[in-house]
């Protein structure tokens, strides 16, 4: 039986292309090693160990499943869905809402960790006569058939 020491492999092997990945994550893990950081691994089958990330998880595909449902969609489409899916997940409070008035209406959402403010803000009202005149006429259509 021989064992080896060494591999040869073609420069193209992903085992070759991700050998300065592993030497890059072995750095890092010595250096937080140093800094006496504790891992916590979730067990491989358990999902529902995952907390709060898997709370997200579960809220992506349930907007997933209302919105597009079996439809078929392009790339294109479906990233737009998905960045704007990303986009309300995101402006999520972090914390409690207050039922408080005078607190304000400031909360902390992982928008303002990204970007520093809420990635979907509520629509600003624009109402001038036209426009209502326009609201209107469009609220009515159905009516009129």
């Amino acid at each position: 039986m021989v064992l080896r020491h060494a591999w040869f492999l073609s420069e193209g092997n992903p085992v070759i292309q991700s050998q300065s990945n592993l030497e890059a994550v072995n750095e890092l893990y010595t250096q937080l090693a140093s800094l006496k950081v504790k891992w916590c691994f979730n067990p491989p089958a358990a999902p529902n160990f995952g907390g709060i990330f898997e709370v997200a998880v579960k809220s992506m595909k349930l907007l997933m499943y209302r919105q597009i449902g079996n439809t078929i969609l392009t790339f294109e489409e479906l990233s737009t869905f998905f960045a704007r899916v990303e986009a309300v997940l995101n402006s999520r409070p972090l914390g409690m809402i207050s039922s408080d008035p005078r607190e304000g209406s400031d909360v902390l959402t992982p928008g303002h960790l990204l970007v520093g403010r809420p990635l979907v803000a509520p629509p600003e009202l624009c109402l001038t006569d036209n426009r209502l005149k326009l609201l209107f006429r469009h609220a009515r259509a159905p009516c009129d058939l």
